[in-house]
């Protein structure tokens, strides 16, 4: 029995609170036709780094596109913002599930893998 397929809606709420719960700033553009196209969110997540640098918290900045739950995959516009943020060092990601630890799960590993090729898919088996 498969998962019913949610809303787009549903899953940009789960992720807003997930990425509220970590304090992070989030920016969510409404599309008007005008200038650059870009993703859902663009956040800035906090991280706590190395011993030399104790108590000091930097922001890795990263473009999320959400999805409804049954669609794993961006527009073609998309996927190229996703890249370029990939290339310039950030995180990105598509969200297409509303699962809180998945999403998680997903953005960590954006942020771990910030610059490599292939941008991470919350809740995709892989």
């Amino acid at each position: 029995m498969s998962e019913p397929d949610l809303l787009e809606a549903k899953v940009k709420k789960a992720l807003k609170a997930v990425l509220k719960g970590w304090g992070c700033y989030q920016f969510w553009p409404v599309q008007s036709g005008i200038g650059a196209h870009t993703v859902d969110c663009l956040a800035c997540i906090p991280i706590k780094v190395t011993k030399e640098m104790v108590g000091t918290t930097l922001g890795v900045f990263a473009a999320i596109e959400t999805k409804r739950t049954k669609v794993d995959k961006p527009t073609e516009a998309q996927g190229e913002v996703l890249r370029q943020v990939r290339a310039a060092g950030g995180g990105a990601a598509l969200v297409h599930t509303v699962n809180d630890l998945e999403i998680e799960d997903g953005l960590i590993k954006a942020i771990e893998d910030r610059g490599t090729e292939v941008w991470v898919t919350a809740g995709a088996k892989k």
